[in-house]
């Protein structure tokens, strides 16, 4: 089958297309506990309060991060309104800006070609697509973090100073997003020099740096005097002690990446067999490989893990797939996606009891899209890879409106305040040994977190309600409530008067 369109056709369908698929309703599912949740909620009490410049959660200082997105965040709030919608934005803005990133940085290492696939690959992976739709730092992140990348590669053809100064800017804002880890960035680039010689770079650097300490280092600085000790704890337990002891949680074996990045990045990951079709190793390839094993490395050692940190890894893994997948075979991806398709349902509905709750049609309809796309790349050549962009596409985003809706009510507190609508929340809210901060954005209130029965006690003689996960509330002996709601994996408390207790069916 001939080549229909040319690259730059399909690559101009391929953004809107993420377009469409990534603002479809971008607000319909609930605020997800903890992360979306909880920086719901800072961005809330920035919202009401005014106070900008030290981020707050539930009334009390959030340092575990500096604030650029909580900045950001709120000024899409103050436009759009302080909603799903709106909260998710900075993310789906970032996404866009990172697809961009590198579809204009793959041309400028390899052509339209290399930009096409690189796309694709991103567009694709599961990773991004979550993360592109989700209230946290790390796309955000991502697109700061990508921006040097380019900006180093244009600056390297290029003699205006616009492209480092763009770099040195970009540096800075990723530091004032995620904090140290904002200058990966700056030691790839400097190792890369050193690898292939090119030291022109290093001109650069005696004003680049300062001009990255010059604007991120003053909140550090104010921060520090406001509020004893504050940036110093952030450095060293939200970097140090995150890496070296694992704080805070994330404990994951040191080929967990690896485990993901083949889970998020299949079929394209096939391609690797291929790398011995590659000719010529080019400067950028050394680029490439730099940006995404050590950042890889890095995490993977940390006693600290989670799927999002290894996201700004993810768009050279992609360039570097396309790289090859320019010379690999053009029917494999396609081939081995649409097998892996075709067997899922086979092997889930050979099984006894399915795992998890899918409806038949669901397993039919992946079976049919694996079938499909298999006899597809079989013979249509080139066109295999563009044809199963949209297959992919559309398997993963009917399958999550489908999905992900329906988990709110274990992962989410709306669905708990919604049906609470007696409760009263002025007084705030007492928390039994897990806190939930998607109830405190719902209900817009301050909470507590106890651990001790007797305080539970208090909170509801005192017309407090008092929210515990139903895990716990099964487990532990509790006080006659005149009012007990049940929601999901949340229980909700109440005491009013000598009426009987009311129990809802849990939703599921």
């Amino acid at each position: 089958m001939r080549d229909l369109f040319g690259n730059e056709l399909k690559l101009l369908l391929l953004f809107a297309l993420a377009v469409l698929l990534l603002t479809s309703k971008l607000g319909s599912r609930a605020l997800w506990d903890p992360d979306e949740g909880r920086n719901a909620q800072v961005v809330q009490e920035m919202h009401h309060s005014g106070h900008w410049i030290i981020p707050s959660f539930n009334g009390h200082p959030r340092l575990e991060k500096p604030p650029l997105y909580y900045w950001i965040s709120s000024v899409v709030a103050e436009l759009l309104g302080l909603n799903e919608r709106a909260l998710r934005f900075p993310s789906l803005l970032a996404a866009l800006g990172v697809l961009l990133l590198v579809a204009a940085l793959a041309q400028e290492m390899g052509g339209a070609s290399l930009s096409l696939f690189s796309t694709s690959i991103l567009l694709t992976s599961i990773i991004f697509l979550l993360y592109a739709r989700a209230v946290i730092f790390d796309m955000t992140f991502t697109f700061f973090t990508t921006l040097p990348f380019f900006c180093y590669w244009k600056s390297r053809k290029e003699t205006s100073p616009v492209w480092p100064s763009l770099l040195y800017i970009s540096l800075a804002l990723a530091v004032l997003t995620k904090g140290p880890l904002g200058l990966f960035p700056l030691f790839i680039v400097f190792l890369y020099s050193l690898i292939t010689g090119e030291r022109g770079w290093f001109n650069s650097c005696r004003w680049g740096i300062p001009l990255v300490l010059i604007l991120s280092i003053p909140w550090f600085l104010y921060v520090e005097l406001q509020v004893p000790h504050g940036a110093t704890n952030f450095l060293v337990r939200e970097n140090l002690q995150r890496f070296l002891k694992g704080a805070g949680g994330h404990r994951e074996p040191v080929f967990f990446y690896l485990y993901l990045l083949m889970i998020t990045l299949f079929p394209w990951w096939l391609s690797f067999f291929s790398l011995f079709k590659i000719k010529h190793w080019s400067k950028s390839d050394t680029l490439l490989v730099l940006w995404f094993l050590l950042p890889l490395m890095f995490f993977s050692f940390s006693h600290s893990k989670a799927p999002q940190y290894i996201l700004p890894a993810v768009p050279a893994c992609s360039i570097l797939l396309g790289r090859i997948w320019c010379d690999a075979h053009p029917r494999l991806p396609g081939m081995a996606l649409g097998l892996g398709l075709l067997l899922i349902p086979v092997f889930l509905l050979s099984l006894p009891v399915i795992p998890v709750s899918v409806p038949l049609f669901i397993l039919l309809g992946i079976g049919i899209w694996g079938a499909v796309l298999l006899v597809i790349s079989s013979f249509a050549g080139k066109n295999s890879h563009f044809i199963s962009i949209f297959l992919i596409l559309s398997l993963v985003w009917c399958t999550s409106q489908f999905l992900l809706p329906r988990l709110d009510p274990l992962r989410s507190g709306k669905v708990l305040v919604m049906h609470s609508k007696s409760v009263s929340w002025q007084r705030g809210v007492v928390f039994y040994k897990s806190l939930f901060p998607s109830v405190l954005f719902y209900a817009d209130t301050r909470g507590e977190k106890v651990k001790k029965m007797e305080m539970v006690e208090h909170a509801l003689k005192e017309g407090r309600p008092v929210v515990t996960s139903l895990k716990r509330f099964l487990r532990n002996g509790w006080p006659t409530s005149n009012h007990l709601v049940i929601v999901g994996n949340m229980v909700i408390m109440e005491e009013r008067g000598s009426a009987g207790i009311h129990s809802s069916s849990p939703i599921q």
